[in-house]
């Protein structure tokens, strides 16, 4: 990721789009990772929200998703 991709989604803004804060890059990267900062998701991450017992069915799910994907695609096409 380049630095014109990362102001690209710092810049982002919908409702659809997780947001993004920036990057922590240790002095180290070999023994440390890159980490990218990004806004906190109520129901956690996909994963643990799909295992959740509560959860809605797994189709109902990936229908939601797809959705708020497209929804974000548009977003960021517009955005050029």
């Amino acid at each position: 990721m380049d630095i014109k991709e990362l102001q690209l989604l710092r810049d982002l803004s919908h409702d659809n789009i997780v947001r993004f804060f920036g990057v922590s890059v240790p002095d180290n990267t070999k023994e440390t990772p890159v980490v990218m900062i990004s806004e906190l998701c109520t129901n956690g991450d996909l994963f643990d929200y799909i295992r959740n017992e509560n959860a809605p069915s797994l189709s109902r799910v990936v229908c939601a998703e797809a959705l708020a994907v497209l929804t974000g695609s548009d977003a960021i096409d517009r955005c050029g």
